[in-house]
């Protein structure tokens, strides 16, 4: 697969530290899909860089997970099996629910009107576009993430902040393969609703427990999707 011209380099950043950022975002939003091959020569003379800050943006995106360096044959975008999203379930399952138990009641007034934006945006999304419009879906994962990374912000760790955003650009892989179906859109949209208005009632307990919940519900529709769409042969969406 040849990398398309959609993400421009960013300005501000040294030429190595550029050339990942762009590669890395499409990949994380499906751009290059799971699977797909990277040519390095392609891409270096698309960004107008020589070869080296390429590799060096491979080298980084191979420690991270994302790509795969097959000897003789090549880079590829990482594909994210059923044993990985159990795994990025299972690590979510013993963190978040914890995190919002011991933070609910504490957080800042500043962090609930931000979690209510991000709730507000992603009930602002038509949910009938969802599986019919990518970016409306990308946007929703967007916001989701941002939901769920704004929690982990409460706990104020740095280091568990990083492991977080690590852990959402595979979580991003898994999730660009299908689009959901309205229905179960709008109730894994409305459960977070639910999720705000707990912390905003300083309630530990019940903000862990519906997060909890989220996450199960998210785990179980998140396997059924995904056997339907090996059971009806569907495309990868990108």
């Amino acid at each position: 697969m040849h990398v398309v011209n959609s993400t421009k380099m960013p300005k501000k950043y040294p030429l190595g530290v550029k050339v990942y950022q762009v590669l890395k975002q499409r990949i994380i939003s499906g751009l290059i899909p799971a699977g797909a091959q990277i040519r390095i020569n392609a891409l270096a003379a698309e960004l107008q860089v020589s070869s080296t800050p390429v590799r060096d943006a491979v080298s980084q995106l191979e420690s991270e997970g994302l790509v795969e360096v097959r000897p003789r044959s090549g880079v590829y975008v990482t594909l994210i099996s059923d044993e990985d999203v159990k795994e990025i379930y299972q690590i979510r399952l013993l963190i978040e629910p914890e995190v919002a138990r011991s933070t609910a009641a504490h957080v800042s007034a500043s962090w609930l009107r931000r979690a209510e934006e991000i709730v507000m945006q992603l009930a602002s999304i038509d949910a009938q576009k969802l599986y019919t419009d990518y970016a409306s879906f990308q946007q929703s994962i967007d916001l989701d993430i941002e939901f769920h990374l704004h929690i982990i912000s409460a706990m104020e760790n740095r280091r568990l902040m990083a492991f977080y955003r690590n852990l959402n650009a595979h979580w991003r892989l898994a999730r660009v393969l299908y689009f959901m179906s309205d229905e179960r859109a709008v109730g894994i949209l409305a459960e977070h609703e639910l999720i705000l208005k707990a912390f905003l009632q300083g309630n530990g307990e019940l903000a862990g427990d519906v997060l909890r919940d989220h996450l199960r519900h998210a785990r179980e529709l998140h396997f059924k999707r995904l056997s339907e769409v090996r059971l009806a042969g569907e495309s990868v969406h990108v």
